[in-house]
């Protein structure tokens, strides 16, 4: 590869060098100044998101919540829905819809959008032949406006009923159907949709059907009373006289290179310059176009092989593997559809079980008949390669996990095929930092009237019973149908040949269970590691040529199509309620406008790190974080077998795993570089960009999984701004920062950074000029490929005519000092740890690693004078690095075990104290580290103490309509499994209940920005599914189940802190975007220009002190208050101490407190000493004590008596506000290493 700059002259380098020292890098900074507060979203309290709990799958009461129904609901009407895609099965589909209608808990599932669906079947049925479908369309039509249906006609009912009218008007006729009646069921309903709602064009096949239908509704509401109805068809029939601009003449399309096997230069030279028809193209063909790309591959290979010799390439193989596993799912497929024909039943709705048994033949068909048979083979190839892309091969791919995910990537093809029916078409905008965010704002505007436009497609989402099904189905034909052949030739010249399969199944113990899992074929494996790896990803996984949808609700935004997520949920029903109900009510647009910010960032590949990359990748050997092709292949060396020596033998097994452990680790970290680079390497000429979404907890990621600026140091050192800006003085010193900064000299003063820089230059140049054959220099950094493109940016810079005139792009890092504790310190108005974490103003930045670090040492020098052994062994070793990720997680929740295992590695990695001694020296070191870590964060440990204890309170927490339910004053209206109409006895239910079944209530709160965020962790209840491969249990997330109380309190502290730095971020980017300057960000890494760092570090402070000006804490309380109102807490679930707590507690009531103390039944302990002992109240308190003689209190998970059981109210059970410090966190402006 051709380089794409020059080296300097020596006389060009040597001056450089000399004015590298020169320039005025001392001049003060530009004058601080302050966002108005009123540019900032506005804080403070927002509407709520609330929705109920789910109840529990308590078999005693089995009313029907329509929110949180059995998953074969679900499953039954994606059945109906891919019976009637296309026509497919419309009768079948009929029956099961019949049935659904009438069954208690499938119709409390029923939509409007599965009966409009279902009348737009009936409609086209008719316009195949059948008068009997118009008449059963008009039925169902008749049975929504009676109203005894669950739920009532919209705008697209009106809009078939139109279409049916104008298509058989005779047919209609007969029936009693006229306009004039449906106009009169236009007016009464309610809300109205408007006549340009009934008439849009997307609810009509053609321009000629629209036109008619308008001029059946334009003659009905002429001769109409209602006034307001004809008024709008006048306005909407009004003629544009104005001219139409001319077309312009079709381009033609360039046609592919023979033999061209790269996807994304397939697309170029197709569409040339039209990024968006390439993006489009590259989403929309993937499949054909693989397909396409493996017949040429396979033309091509096969030429150049001797007759009779099989290829042993990936490309190669691929090609024969389609071409058989395609054949014989169309034979299988064939089969199946002659069984189903043959079977008597395969209309019955699917019914609840814990255990479901392999489907009969005619539950799958629809589902496969989608996308056929050619285009399942396709697709099950493509993702077991991804999914090997993201695991260690060796050990091989998890059954269940691949079963699921197939299935998934079978289901998200079909979505992806029904919304190009929607297509949204929008030019790219171009760089947003040339546009600002006003045109951010006009693009959004453009989508959504685009989307509202085109309509939205109903597509029902799969259950996980339809994805094991149809993924077993693919999987199990897919490892009998591909194959490889191997040969391996002996001492004596014999060559052995042997066909063998390319993927097996096979069983491995995990934590002691039996699990199945999918291994490749050595041969396989291989491959995955040495071939080019970015054709195999889906468009829908790489970064896009055009800038990403803006997004507009949940589902809609990121690529060009398809049905893209906003939110990463894991099998969170309750999470997915929540945003879907937030995006309705229009609090995520800030959000939303953060995202969009973030996905239109131009970027491109770093072509000068890209060569050095690729040069060492080829060379097969280690450099940087590029491992190896081999390692040391030596096995360690066996023992005597004859010895007795136990410890040799442990220690033998130890070395073998270890070696076994590294072999696989080398292989796996090769695959997943190879993918990188290759990734690189097909972008090198374009420029991307990445869309974004955001996890449960509210925090940015790019959506394509392999290259991006949030990966390793490899991927971030391949990637520059798209957009260069001109240096200038403080980018030039920023730059200098920058690189002492990814060197890993970032513990001094910026003055003492860019020193470092200026004493390096010789070495800086020298590993841009000479990176593989000079000193080196660079590979001694802490990210060395960063290391490498900001040398790559200071020799350009220096060594152009005018370095303050050099337009740069490299990306300039600001990272916060143990992020997550300096919010806590601003949370708690902490001083002494505002000090640590430079939130104060300081003139050299604070090293909290280090401080904590020393404080351990003295501790260990202390200790180790009493005699203390691990404190000997310890002592003088604690550097920095080794309590570094312990200071670092511990405000996100790291344990004492976690911890633990922590510091055991960095122990183990010092070879400096025996091996056999560091679990137990680690576990006594993290003690010590926690300590410390609670002396110098008070503040931190209070606030995380409150957070877990208020996540405790609120998972044991029942609303009180439940509790009506269980106390028997609120009845079921009918039972599950019961017909409409046929309703039984209703039983009596008992009232002892085990309270630890009705734990039901997660943690969820609301983010500053509107973000509503529910805590995931339940007990998971499985579900065993039978299949070809193996039985598979699945974690149903239509099943309810409890929370999980402990993992509720404990993942809440580090949840709600990742929340609070999402929206600093998200401020920021905003903010940023008004500022028209790039952005990019590593959660707590926020980039930009050199040019741009002293903006952007102004808007960093100002967002951090506007978010927590804010009584953060004061806010989250009120919300929990707010939304557990309802809730209550059994009494007898109180121990000892948490009842201490409220009785002591000033702004309980008395009377509350007098009742606690009668209803609540304790062991005889010492009385408590209330605030006023002479009081009443204490006497009832003493009283109560002594009464309760020596019973004690249980926990929650007692069974409770519902009639006899006392409750007492959550607002009082939820514990106060630790007392805030005296730290203002305005001082954060003035803190120049606040972010550094």
């Amino acid at each position: 590869m051709a380089r794409t700059y020059s080296k300097p002259s020596a006389p060009a380098q040597a001056e450089a060098v000399a004015a590298a020292t020169h320039i005025a890098s001392d001049m003060p900074p530009p004058a601080p100044y302050s966002i108005p507060r009123d540019n900032l979203p506005l804080f403070g309290p927002r509407p709520l998101t609330v929705l109920r709990p789910p109840r529990p799958a308590d078999d005693t009461f089995e009313s029907l919540d329509p929110l949180y129904l059995p998953s074969y609901v679900y499953t039954s009407q994606a059945l109906i829905q891919a019976c009637i895609h296309d026509l497919h099965d419309p009768l079948r589909a009929r029956k099961l819809f019949d049935q659904a209608r009438v069954r208690a808990e499938h119709r409390a599932g029923l939509s409007i959008d599965l009966y409009n669906s279902m009348l737009s079947t009936y409609l086209a049925m008719r316009s195949k032949g059948s008068k009997n479908w118009l008449e059963d369309m008009w039925a169902l039509y008749d049975d929504l406006m009676i109203g005894d249906e669950p739920v009532s006609a919209d705008t697209q009912t009106f809009s078939i009923a139109l279409s049916a009218l104008q298509r058989f008007p005779e047919e209609c006729s007969s029936l009693g159907k006229t306009a004039d009646k449906l106009l009169a069921d236009i007016m009464k309903s309610h809300p109205r949709p408007s006549m340009a709602q009934v008439l849009s064009p997307s609810m009509f096949a053609s321009a000629a059907e629209l036109a008619e239908a308008t001029k059946i509704m334009f003659n009905a509401t002429a001769v109409s009373p209602y006034k307001d109805a004809a008024a709008e068809m006048i306005a909407l029939t009004k003629i544009d006289d104005s001219p139409l601009p001319e077309p312009k003449p079709v381009r033609k399309l360039k046609s592919a290179k023979d033999g061209q096997t790269d996807g994304t230069s397939d697309t170029r030279l197709k569409f040339g310059d039209n990024l968006e028809a390439r993006q489009l193209s590259m989403e929309e063909s993937v499949l054909e176009s693989a397909r396409e790309r493996w017949a040429k591959e396979r033309e091509a290979i096969s030429k150049y092989l001797p007759p009779g010799q099989g290829d042993s390439t990936l490309k190669g193989w691929l090609w024969n593997w389609y071409t058989a596993l395609s054949n014989r799912m169309e034979d299988d497929f064939a089969d199946m559809v002659k069984q189903a024909k043959a079977e008597a039943a395969g209309t019955k709705l699917p019914s609840g079980s814990s255990s479901t048994k392999a489907q009969p033949a005619s539950y799958l068909i629809p589902f496969l008949s989608l996308l056929g048979p050619k285009n399942l083979a396709m697709i099950t190839l493509l993702e077991m390669i991804r999914l090997y892309s993201t695991v260690d091969v060796d050990e091989g791919l998890k059954t269940s996990r691949a079963l699921i995910s197939l299935g998934k990537a079978i289901e998200n093809e079909h979505q992806a095929r029904i919304l190009r029916r929607h297509k949204i078409s929008l030019s790219s905008p171009g760089t947003l930092s040339a546009s600002g965010m006003q045109k951010l704002i006009e693009r959004r505007s453009k989508a959504k009237a685009a989307q509202n436009e085109a309509g939205t497609a109903k597509i029902l989402d799969w259950t996980h019973q339809i994805r094991v099904d149809v993924g077993s189905w693919c999987m199990d034909r897919m490892m009998d149908m591909t194959t490889v052949v191997r040969s391996k030739t002996l001492e004596d010249g014999t060559v052995y040949t042997e066909e063998q399969p390319a993927f097996t199944h096979d069983y491995d113990y995990y934590r002691g269970m039996k699990q199945g899992v999918i291994r490749p074929n050595p041969a396989v494996s291989e491959a995955f590691a040495k071939e080019s790896m970015h054709e195999f990803i889906h468009p829908r996984q790489l970064p896009m040529l055009v800038t990403p949808l803006p997004w507009t609700s949940d589902i809609q935004g990121g690529y060009l199509t398809g049905r893209n997520h906003v939110m990463r949920v894991k099998d969170s029903k309750e999470q997915n309620l929540f945003l879907k109900q937030a995006c309705q009510g229009k609090r995520l647009e800030e959000v939303f406008q953060a995202l969009d910010v973030l996905g239109s960032t131009p970027w491109v590949i770093n072509k000068a790190v890209l060569e050095v990359v690729l040069e060492a990748w080829n060379s097969g050997e280690a450099l940087a974080s590029i491992p190896p092709v081999k390692i040391d292949d030596t096995p360690p060396a066996k023992p005597d077998p004859d010895s007795t020596d136990m410890k040799a033998k442990i220690a033998y097994s130890t070395a073998v795993r270890a070696f076994e452990h590294a072999k696989r680790n080398n292989h796996s970290e090769r695959c997943s570089m190879n993918y990188k680079i290759d990734i690189a390497r097909a972008f090198v000429n374009d420029t991307i960009y990445f869309p974004h979404n955001v996890d449960f907890r509210g925090r940015a990621y790019p959506m394509p999984p392999h290259l991006s600026h949030v990966g390793d140091d490899l991927s971030r050192g391949l990637l520059k701004f798209a957009e260069a800006k001109p240096l200038g003085v403080r980018g030039l010193r920023w730059l200098k920062i920058h690189l002492a900064n990814v060197f890993g000299n970032d513990k001094g003063s910026f003055d003492d950074r860019e020193r470092f820089a200026e004493e390096h230059m010789e070495d800086i140049f020298d590993s841009a000029n000479n990176p593989l054959n000079g000193r080196r220099w660079w590979l001694k950094s802490d990210d060395p490929w960063q290391c490498l493109a900001t040398c790559f940016e200071l020799r350009d810079a220096l060594t152009s005519k005018n370095p303050l005139e050099f337009l740069s792009n490299l990306p300039v890092h600001q990272d916060g000092t143990c992020n997550g504790l300096q919010h806590y310190a601003a949370l708690g108005g902490d001083a002494a740890g505002a000090a640590q974490v430079n939130l104060d103003v300081t003139d050299r930045p604070s090293d909290v690693y280090t401080h904590v670090a020393n404080m351990v040492e003295e501790i260990l020098i202390k200790e180790a004078e009493e005699g203390v052994e691990a404190a000997k062994l310890l002592k003088g070793k604690i550097a920095r690095k080794v309590v570094k990720q312990t200071v670092m997680t511990t405000v996100y929740g790291v344990t004492l075990v976690g911890a633990r295992a922590q510091i055991e590695k960095q122990l183990r990695d010092r070879d400096d104290i025996p091996q056999a001694m560091c679990y137990g020296a680690a576990s006594y070191l993290a003690r010590k580290v926690f300590q410390c870590i609670g002396t110098l964060f008070s503040g931190a440990n209070s606030i995380q103490t409150w957070l877990a204890q208020s996540a405790k309170v609120i998972s044991r927490s029942i609303p009180k309509s439940r509790l009506a339910e269980l106390n028997g004053e609120v009845q079921p209206t009918y039972r599950i499994h019961e017909k409409i109409g046929r309703k039984k006895k209703l039983v009596t239910f008992g009232t002892v209940k085990n309270m630890a079944k009705e734990q039901m209530t997660s943690v969820a709160w609301t983010t500053l920005l509107g973000l509503p965020i529910v805590q995931p962790y339940r007990k998971p209840k499985r579900k065993q599914i039978y299949t070809s491969i193996q039985t598979v249990f699945i974690s149903d997330p239509d099943l309810p189940s409890e929370v999980n109380p402990l993992k509720q309190a404990s993942a809440f502290p580090p949840n709600f802190i990742h929340s609070l730095d999402a929206t600093h971020m998200m401020l920021t980017a905003l903010e940023m975007s008004n500022r028209n300057l790039s952005f990019a960000s590593v959660h707590d890494s926020y980039w930009t220009h050199p040019c741009g760092v002293d903006e952007m570090s102004t808007i960093i402070r100002d967002t951090f002190v506007a978010l927590h000006s804010e009584d953060v804490l004061k806010l989250l309380r009120d919300e929990f208050l707010q939304r557990y109102e309802d809730h209550v807490i059994p009494v007898s679930s109180l121990k000892h101490h948490e009842r201490d707590e409220i009785l002591m507690r000033s702004d309980v009531p008395r009377e509350v407190k007098a009742k606690l103390m009668r209803d609540v039944r304790v062991r005889r302990r010492t009385p408590v000493i209330l605030e006023d002992s002479k009081s009443e109240l204490a006497d009832e308190a003493v009283e109560a004590e002594a009464e309760a003689g020596e019973k004690d209190s249980t926990g929650p998970g007692r069974k409770i008596d519902m009639a006899k059981e006392k409750w007492l109210e959550f607002k009082w059970y939820l514990p106060p506000l630790p007392k805030k410090g005296d730290f203002d966190v305005r001082r954060t402006k003035e803190s120049p290493y606040f972010f550094s």
